[in-house]
């Protein structure tokens, strides 16, 4: 059927109902792609009396058991930054896994303490009671700063 619209398109008829076909076309395109894709959600979550941020990304049709892959951004960033520059959305669609990018305090973490290892935990349980992942495959990872408090969490 698009085939037949688009053959339509080509051949010479009136310049008008082109236009409009291949509006309508373009139009039903996009609202087909927004539909089935996901979003990043920004969320909070109370720790130790703190409310704390963090962007989640959960595709479409996820199921139980699912893996959790939480990523730190890095001293002086935010959340947001850490989640374009991973860019993790398309693969986190293909192989099924949650992501949840934690926004630390004062765009830092805390790596000689355990205030932000109870942020780390309470996202786990909080995707376990919302998702039912699997908790033995949580995955933490972090650039700069963020991965020196993933090995301060090991």
């Amino acid at each position: 059927m698009i085939y037949y619209y688009i053959y339509y398109l080509c051949t010479p008829k009136s310049n008008i109902i082109k236009t409009f076909m291949m509006k309508t076309i373009l139009i039903s395109l996009f609202v087909l792609i927004a539909s089935t894709a996901s979003a990043l959600e920004s969320k909070t979550i109370n720790v130790n009396g703190s409310t704390r941020k963090y962007l989640q990304y959960v595709p479409k049709g996820i199921g139980k058991n699912a893996p959790l892959l939480i990523s730190c951004h890095g001293m002086n960033q935010d959340a947001n930054y850490q989640s374009g520059m991973l860019k993790i959305e398309s693969v986190a669609d293909t192989a099924m896994f949650i992501t949840v990018f934690p926004e630390g305090e004062g765009k830092s973490w805390d790596i000689s303490g355990n205030k932000d290892i109870n942020f780390i935990l309470g996202i786990i349980d909080k995707m376990h009671e919302d998702y039912k992942i699997d908790r033995g495959r949580v995955y933490l990872s972090g650039f700069s700063m963020g991965g020196m408090f993933t090995y301060h969490a090991m």
